[in-house]
């Protein structure tokens, strides 16, 4: 089979473009979307409680209490319980 400069070039041109996004840290990257009781999330040390709708942001350490219950939803709509 035979290729031509043109599809190698586009070919390469699509790799480098619609490669995996990489947000950076502090960044959002979804959403609360059900919080129950105590959702907390904590970034660079510094914690906060968490409320349906608030921001969830990269690389964020998310807590739930023992007899509580958070759900996720990132941009790409992963979803998380």
């Amino acid at each position: 089979m035979r290729v031509g400069l043109g599809t190698l070039l586009l070919s390469a041109l699509l790799v480098v473009t619609n490669g995996p996004v990489q947000a950076q840290t502090g960044e959002p990257i979804g959403s609360s979307i059900l919080v129950v009781n105590r959702v907390t999330a904590e970034l660079e040390r510094e914690a906060r409680t968490l409320q349906s709708g608030d921001d969830i942001r990269q690389d964020e350490l998310i807590e739930v209490s023992a007899n509580g219950r958070g759900e996720l939803k990132l941009h790409d709509e992963t979803r998380w319980l």
